[in-house]
């Protein structure tokens, strides 16, 4: 699949694993004892990277929304936030902990 010439970070290392989209959306963070070792989604751009990845994308739905974040910044972080939010609840779920009342909230 050809990669969009906005996306700048090597998605070709990140592997998916986790056998369900939601499962590879929470892995997009590698998390240790002291936190997060390895942040993969740090803004609106590395998301989209990532949907373009898995193929959840379109290459043109790529541009399409690298265009519309252009012009919407704020809602491009909005939308950023959200999503890892969510992909936070995820987590929580599959690591079988007891989302609390904002998880359920995200939800």
């Amino acid at each position: 699949m050809a990669k969009s010439n906005s996306i700048k970070k090597d998605w070709s290392q990140f592997k998916l694993l986790g056998g369900s989209p939601c499962l590879d959306f929470a892995n997009t963070v590698e998390r240790d004892e002291n936190g997060y070792s390895q942040e993969w989604l740090t803004n609106y751009v590395d998301l989209i990277g990532w949907g373009e990845h898995t193929q959840l994308l379109t290459p043109q739905q790529v541009e399409t929304l690298l265009s519309e974040a252009a012009m919407h910044p704020h809602g491009a972080r909005n939308v950023f936030e959200r999503a890892i939010a969510l992909r936070e609840v995820i987590y929580r779920i599959s690591a079988r902990s007891q989302p609390n009342k904002s998880s359920q909230k995200t939800i």
